[in-house]
């Protein structure tokens, strides 16, 4: 039988289901990297064995089995090889040179086809396999697939969007603010907006951001503080870690792309964790900085730095400025969170470099007042320490 719920956190934990912007769109969607899931032998057949499960189960016997292109390829490949039975696959486009063969294999007439494609998007995608199938001469009996979108008597789907939202919901690895966003055909936020408030409201369960106006924290700095963050407390929570991961992938593909750098840093220590999954993620080196970088850099090596908070941006300019003195090129920083001081905002304005967080100041006083973190009283008070974080316990009488 298939174990539905592993095969949907699998999905959501490898990073294989994507929560991201479409571009094309400009509304908020689910799609499926599929590539994530061949990498791994165990996973691989896990999920090569459930699709065979799902054909069986819907009473399809095919003479063929047909792939759509790549990630496709694979599992047919697989499937093929397990069943016994022949196969072909379909290019997106068919070749300029050669034979110009858009169909690769043999596909006799009669021949009763199954065809697997790793995702379904829209009714069109079906079509469109249909009729790159029909000059074949062969009778198409279903469309497997991982993921889909769409509910069509031809798809046979592993899992579909809503199941899969619904365990991401259900686990926490997206909360409710995420579904509002996907029913709401013209979104009062954005997705940038969207997805701060749910790392922000991530923060507050877990205790690691603490919101205390009448008995302040006292930084090392000495500056007096009604707000406490300890992003460190995240790597004990794995399913909100998860999220907040594929937050910071979604930054990582939206607003800088992965092949706009070549190493992964993290800043020493915090920010170490979150920096070795997204290098793992990414497949590319890794490395750490405190005073120094933990490991030499070629000169030119465009280099990503990964924090956990920034605050004033001292500690954070100084990781920029350690690695461009080890020879790396530094242009982006991401954080989990940023109180958004001018200050910092003026450090990196100086150094020419982007700063992108997952969640910030705003979006945490935001969910804080409408979860009941804080009175509605006190929101102003805390506010105005973002203004003047220096003078604000004077102003409050806080200071010795």
């Amino acid at each position: 039988m298939i174990d539905m719920k592993k095969i949907k956190d699998t999905l959501i934990k490898s990073g294989a289901a994507v929560f991201a912007l479409d571009s094309t769109t400009g509304k908020f969607c689910i799609s499926l990297d599929s590539s994530v899931l061949t990498e791994d032998f165990k996973t691989r057949t896990m999920f090569k064995d459930a699709l065979i499960e799902l054909m069986y189960d819907n009473g399809l016997s095919p003479d063929i089995l047909v792939g759509m292109d790549n990630a496709g390829i694979v599992f047919t490949s697989l499937i093929a090889s397990s069943l016994g039975v022949p196969m072909a696959y379909v290019r997106s486009a068919a070749k300029d040179h050669g034979k110009k063969n858009r169909i690769e294999g043999l596909i006799q007439t009669g021949d009763r086809a199954v065809v697997f494609a790793d995702a379904i998007y829209s009714d069109k995608e079906v079509n469109g396999i249909l009729k790159a199938l029909e000059g074949t001469g062969c009778t198409v009996d279903g469309i497997l697939t991982i993921f889909s979108c769409v509910e069509n008597d031809m798809v046979l789907p592993l899992v579909t969007y809503d199941s899969l939202l619904r365990r991401a919901v259900k686990k926490k690895y997206v909360s409710q603010l995420f579904v509002d966003f996907m029913e709401d055909s013209e979104p009062a936020k954005n997705l940038d907006s969207i997805m701060a408030e749910n790392a922000a409201e991530i923060l507050l369960d877990i205790k690691a951001v603490a919101l205390s106006p009448d008995k302040p924290f006292t930084f090392a700095s000495g500056i007096i503080s009604p707000i406490y963050c300890d992003n460190r407390l995240l790597i004990s929570h794995y399913d909100q870690w998860m999220t907040i991961i594929n937050y910071m992938m979604n930054i990582i593909n939206d607003k800088i792309g992965a092949e706009n750098f070549d190493i992964v840093c993290g800043t020493a220590t915090a920010g170490i964790p979150h920096g070795a999954l997204l290098a793992d993620i990414l497949k590319k080196p890794f490395i750490w900085v405190k005073e120094n970088v933990s490991q030499p850099i070629p000169e030119g090596s465009r280099v990503l730095i990964i924090e956990d908070l920034i605050s004033t941006g001292k500690s954070s300019g100084a990781a920029v400025d350690a690695v461009r003195d080890a020879g790396g090129v530094v242009s982006d920083v991401i954080s989990i969170f940023t109180y958004g001081m001018k200050k910092s905002d003026d450090i990196f304005t100086r150094k020419e470099c982007m700063t992108y967080s997952v969640s910030n100041f705003d979006a945490l006083i935001s969910v804080a007042s409408a979860k009941k973190y804080i009175k509605k009283k006190d929101i102003d008070k805390i506010c105005e320490w973002i203004e003047n974080p220096e003078g604000w316990g004077k102003k409050y009488g806080f200071e010795k």
